[in-house]
């Protein structure tokens, strides 16, 4: 006989049971159900936070789970209400007086508005330049707004800007006075203590070196080339630069390593730890990053000091929820989103992965800790961020996961090897070189992998935005990943996921119509116009305007690329220049340094009188295989899928204006069509009439920016198009549009459309034209300033 039962079979947890210990999770439904309602247009608001408060009282059955979604939902409302969206300001030309109270060793600053001629502009925080902390700046000024991205996949200014508590830009004139202070102020102990790091790895460390751990140790980027900043971002290695929770773990983790080393014991060592991190983040400023970051840390070392257990899944939650409860607009925030979905992979799909992947024989060796545990954790944290990367940049740097590996160790000793420098400044050069010499060491480390991963063009997947059926598969994907650790859930997720992606795929499997679009960038006083055939090749016809100052800053590497990476377009089949103008080529270098050789086309004559500057640059894209066309008038281009480029004008050859030069094209699909008109002038308009070429055009770009020498009448009435793009910068010194043109428009009835209001985008599917919306902004609120802000600067 048996004395002892059988044991019991314990059954496999359901969906729900798992969620029970996680109250974090309530809370943070509530935080975004309450969110949605601040952050999303009505009624889509009211719907949303009402759909969330369901789910979490249909799901969270205990009374405890139902008090953190009701106190989640309270803190939200309770903090949200100190909130209230950004006040629209109007650009103004006025006397401004303003106090500095930061300057950054790129000679950017951030002053307060004492007395401004627009009363709107009165407290606000601004960006500025001139003078030292403290100095009153007062003279005339141009005080501008930011700006939204106009181009889908450019720098928004105006979330960058409301998300650092600022209101504007302010550009002084020539009579700037700078006044000191009647009681002045001293630096404070953190830009002494920064002037102290700059100054001594400056001194002690080679100029490459002391760059880069200037950059990561204060996270300042200014010293840091252009060229090397795009070679952090394209190899996936940015988040070295940008301070963030790894530099946080790297500092917290050594500091505790070296206290561990003299024999302190472990709770003051974790206590010492956490201090030392948080007094860090005080030096740089506590940006929201930061702060974020060190409060992670400091958290978990309390937690472990403690003796708590802490649950990982519920600190997740309940850290979001707190961060969007503080701030709404950390959903929106890209380091904040790539922050949260690397650290769920690393929590719930790095395990995962290596119970499928990583053998039995394998586990618990030197093999699975040294390198298939990190590696695995670099897989996971990439393809979490994949979806978040291809959304808002259209790219997917895969190099960053061996590249994160390789450098991760090098990094994290040279960043401490730095530190180490800066605190042991008060001794003798000699007695201090070992940790100079391993910052130097792993600094020439860190720059040759980071270029080189970061400039290999197969190191990067350009897949272009998804739609958000897409991103919304994905991501479901993804969280059906981290559930496959649980067997009782894996079979019915697998066919639940291979169903979603079939029903996906199906629509994509059916014939599309063929269409062809054409894109009109606003790149400032320029052109830029990307034209997609049926058959998915791409045209380039001008790339925007270079600085006169500055070659480097083009509309090619600013404004075009970005666009192309977020559309997926990784070649040009074609690059057109209409003319010789550097409004029109000027961003041709930046874009040829990241689009391989292509068929570049102009015009048969640059006219008069020549540019040395374009034409050393056509000499040195065709030494890099670029093959060179000239297009003259009557030919007609084809790839055989329907649609043609015509070639309308110059109808003439020889010495003329560099403008009457401009090529003129003719887009036709069918019974649809487009005209691009580069700085055509209305002698050249009158020209190709003469031709008895055909115009008729639904769309029209209007010659030369809108200037009153081009778009006549007579050129209006022949074309007889429904709409016209007008491509020109914002105060622009030429005063484009001109008003005859406008007028003319008005009485050929044709609808003007401004490029500088944003982009406009095009599709010519054979009946017609019609414009498309890509970014639809009617759904979102915000940004937002906080209320007692506002209260306190007097606005």
């Amino acid at each position: 006989m048996n004395r002892f039962p059988p044991p019991k079979v314990q059954a496999p947890a359901t969906f729900l049971e798992l969620l029970q210990p996680l109250r974090g999770v309530w809370f943070c439904l509530g935080v975004f159900s309450g969110w949605a309602w601040l952050a999303m247009a009505a009624p889509f608001g009211a719907v949303a936070m009402g759909v969330g408060l369901g789910l979490g009282l249909v799901l969270a059955r205990r009374g405890a789970s139902r008090l953190a979604l009701g106190f989640g939902l309270l803190c939200q409302g309770a903090i949200g209400s100190l909130w209230s969206p950004v006040l629209v300001r109007e650009e103004s030309n006025v006397p401004v007086t303003a106090v500095v109270e930061r300057v950054y060793p790129s000679g950017a600053g951030i002053g307060r508005v004492l007395e401004c001629g627009d009363s709107a502009w009165i407290g606000s925080r601004v960006r500025l330049r001139g003078g030292r902390v403290g100095d009153t700046l007062r003279g005339p000024a141009i005080v501008r707004p930011p700006r939204e991205a106009t181009v889908p996949g450019t720098f928004d200014e105006r979330g960058w800007m409301a998300s650092e508590g600022l209101d504007g830009r302010v550009s002084w004139g020539d009579s700037l006075v700078v006044g000191s202070p009647e009681h002045p102020r001293g630096a404070s102990v953190s830009d002494k203590i920064r002037q102290h790091v700059r100054e001594v790895l400056a001194v002690r460390l080679e100029p490459s070196s002391a760059a880069l751990w200037t950059a990561t140790i204060l996270a300042e980027n200014d010293r840091v080339p252009a060229a090397a900043l795009d070679a952090f971002r394209q190899s996936g290695l940015f988040h070295m630069l940008s301070v963030s929770g790894f530099h946080m773990a790297v500092l917290g983790g050594g500091t505790l390593l070296l206290l561990c080393l003299v024999r302190v014991p472990r709770r003051i060592a974790w206590i010492a730890a956490a201090l030392v991190v948080v007094a860090y983040a005080a030096l740089l400023g506590a940006s929201a990053p930061i702060a974020r970051s060190a409060l992670a840390f400091a958290l978990a070392s309390l937690a472990w000091v403690s003796g708590r257990p802490v649950h990982s899944g519920n600190a997740f939650f309940l850290a979001l929820g707190a961060l969007v409860a503080m701030d709404p607009h950390v959903p929106f925030q890209l380091g904040a989103q790539l922050t949260f979905a690397a650290t769920a992979a690393l929590l719930w799909i790095s395990p995962v992965l290596e119970r499928m992947t990583i053998p039995v024989r394998l586990r618990g060796g030197r093999w699975e800790g040294w390198l298939l545990q990190p590696m695995l954790l670099s897989v996971s944290a990439t393809l979490a961020t994949a979806p978040i990367l291809a959304w808002s940049a259209g790219t997917v740097p895969w190099i960053g996961i061996p590249a994160g590996l390789a450098g991760g160790v090098v990094f994290s000793v040279g960043f401490l090897a730095a530190l180490g420098t800066v605190a042991l400044s008060f001794l003798p050069p000699w007695a201090a070189s070992g940790f100079s010499g391993a910052a130097d060491g792993a600094a020439r480390l860190v720059w040759e992998l980071t270029l080189r991963s970061g400039q290999w063009p197969g190191g990067t997947f350009y897949p272009g935005k998804p739609d958000v059926a897409t991103l919304l598969l994905l991501l479901a994907t993804l969280v059906g990943l981290a559930l496959l650790g649980r067997p009782a859930l894996r079979w019915k997720i697998v066919p639940a996921l291979l169903t979603a992606w079939g029903c996906w795929a199906w629509p994509g499997m059916v014939r599309t119509p063929r269409a062809m679009e054409v894109a009109f960038l606003d790149v400032g006083q320029g052109n830029a116009t990307l034209v997609t055939w049926p058959s998915g090749r791409v045209w380039l016809i001008d790339a925007g305007p270079a600085s006169w100052k500055d070659r480097a800053r083009n509309a090619g590497t600013e404004k075009i690329v970005p666009y192309l990476r977020r559309k997926g377009v990784e070649h040009l089949d074609a690059v057109v220049v209409s003319h010789a103008d550097l409004d029109h080529w000027g961003g041709l270098p930046g874009v040829a340094a990241k689009i391989g050789p292509s068929r570049l086309m102009l015009s048969l004559d640059s006219g008069t009188p020549g540019s040395p500057g374009f034409d050393s640059v056509v000499a040195e894209l065709q030494s890099g295989g670029w093959r060179v066309e000239r297009l003259g008038q009557g030919q007609k281009l084809t790839y055989g899928d329907g649609a043609r480029c015509e070639v309308l004008g110059p109808g003439s050859t020889g010495p003329m204006p560099r403008n009457r030069t401009s090529l003129v094209l003719r887009f036709v699909f069918d019974s649809s069509s487009v005209l691009v008109t580069g700085d055509a002038d209305s002698v050249e308009e009158a020209e190709i009439l003469r031709s008895q070429l055909n115009v008729t055009s639904d769309l029209l770009q209007a010659g030369h920016h809108g200037s009153r020498h081009s778009t006549s009448l007579e050129w209006l009435r022949e074309v007889a198009p429904r709409r016209s793009v007008l491509a020109y910068g914002a105060k622009n010194r030429y005063g484009h549009p001109n008003a005859q043109v406008l007028e003319r428009m008005d009485s050929a009835g044709v609808e003007p459309i401004h490029l500088p209001l944003g982009s406009a985008f095009f599709r010519m599917d054979g009946h017609g034209v019609e414009e498309i919306d890509l970014e639809t902004t009617d759904l979102w609120r915000g940004p937002w300033r906080r209320r007692y802000l506002w209260a306190a600067n007097g606005s």
